[in-house]
């Protein structure tokens, strides 16, 4: 009988320090099949005029494919996610013309120096080669 309790004993001080351990659980976040709003582009928030739709971004995991709207033209391509690793491929867009599209060729060209991503918040944040942020996104109320 000493050992059955000696036994539950020791069961209940191992779950009591699994429940109590310090480490982060492991996160199984990804930042798949989410669409995600553009918020900042490299230190600089992204503020759009009145009427004009927020850049955006999609990555649907069962088709590999990316897409969103650039702020005008609507694109879409491939991608290679592998752990911390994102990559996009070749992204075609459209060419409607429109007045102001500074914000759409750097959010572009963010995409295409992505190599890696972080989640922290609820906020979806690229990286270039070296850690440095690129775009930073909030998830949005729409679905992918």
């Amino acid at each position: 009988m000493t050992a059955r309790r000696d036994l539950v004993g020791a069961a209940l001080l191992l779950a009591a320090v699994a429940c109590t351990s310090t480490a982060p659980p492991a996160s199984t976040a990804s930042p798949e099949d989410t669409t995600w709003t553009l918020i900042r582009l490299g230190k600089a928030e992204v503020i759009v005029p009145d009427g004009t739709p927020r850049p955006t971004l999609t990555l649907k995991s069962q088709e590999q494919l990316a897409q969103g709207l650039g702020g005008c033209n609507r694109f879409s391509g491939s991608y290679e996610l592998a752990g911390r690793s994102l990559r996009f491929g070749t992204l075609l867009t459209t060419r409607m013309a429109c007045p102001r599209l500074e914000t759409e060729t750097a959010y572009m060209s963010a995409l295409e120096a992505t190599r890696s991503w972080s989640l922290f918040d609820g906020m979806l944040e690229l990286l270039d080669a070296d850690a440095q942020p690129l775009a930073r996104f909030e998830a949005s109320t729409a679905s992918p």
